[in-house]
């Protein structure tokens, strides 16, 4: 989903926890393991597979976005009514 909304290649790491395995790379480069995150990034990931986009899904919520876009802008006068003011 993420790549058809998008419209571009998602590309998916073997690590299922990635928030972990960036805290792990970020304490790897503080600990002098390696010179940056980046360094530590290249280290240590490893990609999975690639998500390539379906072009019909990524028209259609191209379409979608572009009535929220026009949604977004006729509300934006009166969005404030939804705001809880005391």
């Amino acid at each position: 989903m993420h790549a058809d909304v998008c419209g571009r290649a998602v590309v998916v790491g073997e690590e299922a926890n990635a928030p972990l395995l960036g805290g792990a790379m970020l304490a790897a480069t503080a600990c002098g393991l390696y010179a940056s995150p980046e360094d530590a990034a290249a280290h240590m990931y490893r990609p999975a597979k690639r998500i390539e986009p379906n072009p019909e899904a990524s028209a259609a919520y191209d379409a979608l976005y572009a009535k929220y876009v026009k949604v977004a802008a006729a509300a934006r006068d009166i969005s404030h009514i939804l705001v809880d003011e005391e």
